[in-house]
């Protein structure tokens, strides 16, 4: 299950109408930073800056869907061997 408190604040869609109200931006920020201030207290962290630097996002190129008038022009693909490289788990 994945949810999006940001899809108010962030995206706009002629397709979907998401509500952009001062007060939908405000409830989905106050949900967003809830969130944000529950993973602080997770203490995962990486064993060293290598580790960490290999599992960025920015080490992988993003795919162009072809469709630019979606909210998703682009995405991330990841494979087996990029798990395996990249130790993602």
């Amino acid at each position: 299950i994945q949810y999006h408190p940001e899809k108010n604040i962030f995206e706009f869609s002629r397709k979907r109408k998401f509500p952009h109200s001062a007060n939908s931006i405000r409830a989905s920020q106050h949900v967003a930073n809830h969130i944000v201030n529950e993973c602080r207290n997770n203490d995962n962290s990486f064993p060293d800056f290598e580790t960490e630097a290999r599992s960025l996002i920015h080490n992988f190129i993003p795919v162009y869907t072809g469709n630019a008038s979606d909210n998703h022009s682009q995405l991330y693909v990841f494979l087996k061997k990029d798990f395996e490289n990249h130790q993602l788990n």
